[in-house]
């Protein structure tokens, strides 16, 4: 059916409240579990083996005349300055710290983390509007050295229990080595990675595959009687939805709109119209467009009109075989 449409959610309470709301609406859908997974492989040890690492790596990609938008380790440079800062500041923490003492307030690593958060958000902004086909995930790697390296730097220490959080603030629980700070990085190609250079600087591989689970429904041709895509894109608002999906609904709910709008048009100038005549008639339909000054033609194939029309007249809204079709009154 030309007119179902689907919607992917990452959890089922708010996949059932949008059925709740398509039910309002006098639409159904079918909820359905679908199952994926996906991997990734990081490179894990001291943060000192793992900048030796990337150094090496950056070295040899250099040497070959890679160029950094043609080379996964060269455009990786970013996450290589980035360690560098997380460990200098480590280094200094260390150094002016006692176990025990404060490193940073509450109020103060509050502020470092919204700074941070903000700083992420535009940036990546930034870089998938001067790129609009890179992921949110290449953005911010590309834009690690350029973040403030405090949020990073507390939750790497955190994790390794050289820190712990308590409401006074980020308190130093022992004195440690910088250099043996526990750090993990995603690889991009690990097929392409020097064995020999991780045991050099005693790191290794860790490969992890995730298992998951999404919600997808199945939603009834009625959706685009029953609901505007504001009323859709509205009801959307802060559930937890995969955007890529839920642009794809609205895309189709506006322009299937244009179809159906067609369609029942021609077959109401005519008060009952075959079938053939309606492919006949909507074999190109101008449309109007905001600018006058520019043309707008939709040409909708037989096979789409037969469709389209089979659907509407199963949620009502054609009635008639396909010889005398009319609109419903």
């Amino acid at each position: 059916m030309v007119l179902e449409e689907t919607l992917v959610f990452h959890n089922e309470e708010d996949a059932d409240e949008f059925i709740s709301f398509l039910r309002e609406n006098h639409c159904r859908a079918q909820k359905l579990i679908d199952s994926y997974f996906f991997n990734e492989t990081l490179v894990t040890g001291p943060i000192k083996g793992v900048i030796q690492f990337y150094e090496r790596e950056v070295l040899n990609a250099s040497a070959t005349g890679e160029t950094p938008e043609k080379s996964a380790v060269l455009s990786n440079l970013p996450v290589l300055q980035s360690l560098k800062s997380i460990r200098a500041l480590v280094r200094d923490l260390m150094s002016r710290c006692r176990p025990g003492e404060i490193i940073y307030t509450t109020e103060e690593y509050e502020k470092y983390k919204s700074k941070t958060i903000l700083d992420v958000v535009e940036r990546m902004k930034s870089a998938i509007s001067a790129n609009p086909q890179i992921s949110p995930i290449d953005a911010i790697g590309k834009m690690g050295a350029d973040t403030n390296p405090v949020l990073v730097t507390v939750i790497a220490m955190e994790g390794a229990g050289w820190v712990t959080t308590d409401p006074d603030g980020i308190r130093l629980v022992q004195k440690n080595d910088p250099d043996e700070l526990p750090t993990e990085r995603r690889v991009m190609d690990p097929d392409m990675i020097d064995q020999d250079a991780l045991k050099e600087f005693n790191l290794t591989l860790h490969e992890y595959i995730y298992y998951r689970t999404k919600i997808r429904l199945v939603i009834d041709p009625r959706i685009h009687i029953a609901c505007s895509a504001e009323d859709v894109d509205d009801a959307l608002e802060d559930m937890d939805v995969d955007d890529d999906s839920a642009e794809t609904l609205l895309d189709n709910m506006n322009n299937k709109n244009v179809a159906i709008n067609s369609l029942l048009s021609a077959i109401s100038e005519a008060d009952k119209c075959s079938i053939e005549n309606l492919i006949a008639k909507m074999k190109d339909v101008p449309l109007e467009t905001p600018d006058s000054e520019n043309l707008l033609t939709a040409h909708f194939s037989p096979e789409y009109i037969t469709s389209i029309v089979n659907d509407l007249r199963k949620i009502g809204a054609i009635e008639g075989n396909d010889r005398k079709l009319r609109a419903a009154r």
